[in-house]
């Protein structure tokens, strides 16, 4: 659970790591790199100007159906 907001196990350590070394380097950045829907506002609520913030997708996406049989190709 290595989001920006911490919201699981351990959320007193990220904290602690947020305060000391994450926050530092996050104000730091010229961008940063939200992956999933959420994240861009939880950054937001962070303080983080939405113009620092890029979304860029995992590169694996969902499919549409079970392809149907036949030879490789």
């Amino acid at each position: 659970m290595g989001m920006f907001q911490p919201i699981a196990r351990n959320i007193w350590m990220k904290r602690i790591y947020h305060t000391f070394l994450g926050g530092p380097m996050v104000r730091g950045a010229s961008r940063l790199i939200a992956t999933a829907e959420q994240e861009p506002q939880e950054l937001m609520n962070g303080g983080i100007p939405d113009r620092q913030i890029v979304v860029r997708r995992n590169g694996i996406e969902r499919a549409r159906g079970i392809p149907q049989p036949g030879p490789l190709s």
